[in-house]
């Protein structure tokens, strides 16, 4: 199934425009559809439909992940290429939604690439699909999605509610930021980069490695925030949230409660089993078939002989 197959919108309830009336814009598209901005103060591109799975989709959903992926044992599927058919289900009403979000104002990574962006524009389905069930107290590590992915990560809800915590990249740190090697000078920001004091006044020339870890570490900490996600949402990473953001489910066996009355003293609430399921698109090299971002990263890799080349996955940012 496309993800922009025409079919069978009208039975979902997306927005329609007739031969009588102008085309909906985005902005109406948007608020018509229910479409939340998540802390649009500190970061753009984070955005959340609550509720967007009935709860009858929801069964559904759960059923066919656990008949394909999760099963015999098995915490995590992943799928590449043409999605399997009992999915089929998803994708019209996700078209929908998914046009109706802002344009990209994230610089262009790929030559030729315009910004600002439409990202949902491009016609493309989805071209990777990661199915994962987490028992009560697992997480997922700190983390920023492979550079191979383009923008617009989209990922689905289920079972049991949970936070997921984000934290801004140290711009250029080479161990937590997939973007280092295309970074401008302007925009570096984490202290471990020699040079980058004259724009952090904070941070001494002087200062050893272990200082500036400490102190890159504490300026993200310090500009966490955190995001409640519950059965049935659906949740979409673009622009900064997709590239200058980690995001993180803590390893925790409860979690304070976001609307206890009491902040000094919340109430608990225990973690359950949950389900994520998670559509990612890969930018394709016309002649090479790779990624194009790949690409760029090993042409500048042969150019400069020292650039960093980790995968830019969860288990490369942590470790050493």
């Amino acid at each position: 199934m496309d993800l922009f197959d025409d079919s069978d919108d009208e039975l979902h309830g997306a927005p329609q425009a007739t031969a009588t009336t102008e085309p909906l814009s985005k902005e109406d598209s948007f608020d018509l559809l229910g479409w939340e901005r998540v802390h649009p103060e500190v970061m753009r591109g984070l955005f959340i439909r609550r509720g967007y799975l009935s709860q009858a989709e929801q069964d559904q959903l759960e059923s066919i992940i656990r008949s394909i992926w999760i099963r015999d044992g098995n915490n995590q599927g992943m799928w590449f290429g043409r999605f399997p058919n009992e999915l089929d289900f998803l994708f019209p009403k996700l078209r929908s939604f998914l046009t109706a979000l802002p344009v990209s104002e994230y610089p262009a990574l790929v030559p030729g690439e315009r910004c600002p962006r439409d990202v949902w524009a491009d016609p493309r389905p989805f071209t990777q699909l990661i199915a994962n069930y987490y028992d009560p107290g697992e997480g997922i590590k700190e983390h920023v999605d492979l550079r191979q992915f383009s923008e617009g990560i989209v990922s689905l809800s289920l079972l049991s509610p949970v936070p997921m915590v984000f934290r801004p990249v140290c711009k250029g740190c080479p161990r937590q930021d997939p973007l280092a090697p295309f970074r401008k000078d302007s925009e570096l920001s984490c202290p471990r980069i020699q040079g980058v004091e004259d724009a952090q006044p904070s941070i001494s020339v002087s200062a050893s490695a272990t200082e500036r870890a400490q102190l890159c570490e504490a300026q993200r900490r310090d500009r966490a925030v955190v995001v409640w996600l519950y059965p049935g949402d659906l949740l979409v990473l673009q622009d900064e949230a997709r590239w200058d953001w980690t995001h993180e489910i803590e390893r925790k066996a409860e979690d304070p409660d976001p609307n206890s009355a009491d902040a000094a003293t919340p109430r608990m609430i225990a973690r359950a089993p949950r389900i994520s399921l998670t559509m990612r698109r890969h930018d394709f090299h016309p002649t090479s078939g790779r990624s194009i971002l790949q690409e760029r990263w090993d042409e500048l890799s042969r150019e400069l002989g020292n650039v960093e080349t980790r995968c830019g996955c969860c288990r490369c940012l942590q470790s050493d």
